[in-house]
């Protein structure tokens, strides 16, 4: 992704979506449960680490 900026923009934003619906499930999660999925967890903690390191490249 990194080699081919506009290859993979689309690819970049459709794992953006992802984020933003694990985010969505995370705070869900939060609010009507005193228990979490540690799978939720993970996968938001996998595309916010992901996302972080693409940054530089995608502003």
């Amino acid at each position: 992704m990194k080699l081919d900026l506009k290859g993979y923009e689309v690819e970049l934003l459709l794992i953006y979506g992802r984020f933003q619906l694990s985010l969505h499930h995370f705070l869900q999660q939060s609010v009507l449960s005193s228990s979490s999925d540690p799978m939720v967890s993970k996968d938001l903690g996998d595309l916010t680490m992901f996302l972080a390191h693409m940054t530089p490249y995608y502003p």
